[in-house]
């Protein structure tokens, strides 16, 4: 089960939300990668947080869009290893 996000972490995490979701807007796939393994850096060894994998869902979407589909594939296949099979995140990154 997830752990709620320790509340000194959750202002640096809305930023960097913020920051991935103007990367993926303008279609930089690097950007979006590098913030999210800084996003992720917030989340210790915690891999499998619904918001981690969310992130990781849109950065690897943008890869995606970028025709980057190797990356993107595994990406998206890890995403698959840690969500649970009835969530949406596993069907978002199945499809």
């Amino acid at each position: 089960m997830a752990h709620a996000i320790p509340q000194e972490k959750l202002p640096k995490l809305r930023e960097l939300e913020e920051f991935l979701r103007i990367a993926i807007t303008h279609g930089d796939c690097a950007v979006a990668l590098e913030t999210v393994a800084k996003i992720q850096t917030l989340f210790g060894t915690e891999r499998r947080h619904h918001r981690l994998l969310k992130n990781k869902l849109w950065a690897f979407e943008a890869c995606l869009d970028n025709n980057d589909l190797t990356f993107a594939e595994s990406g998206l296949s890890g995403i698959m290893q840690l969500s649970q099979k009835d969530t949406r995140i596993y069907i978002e990154a199945a499809s």
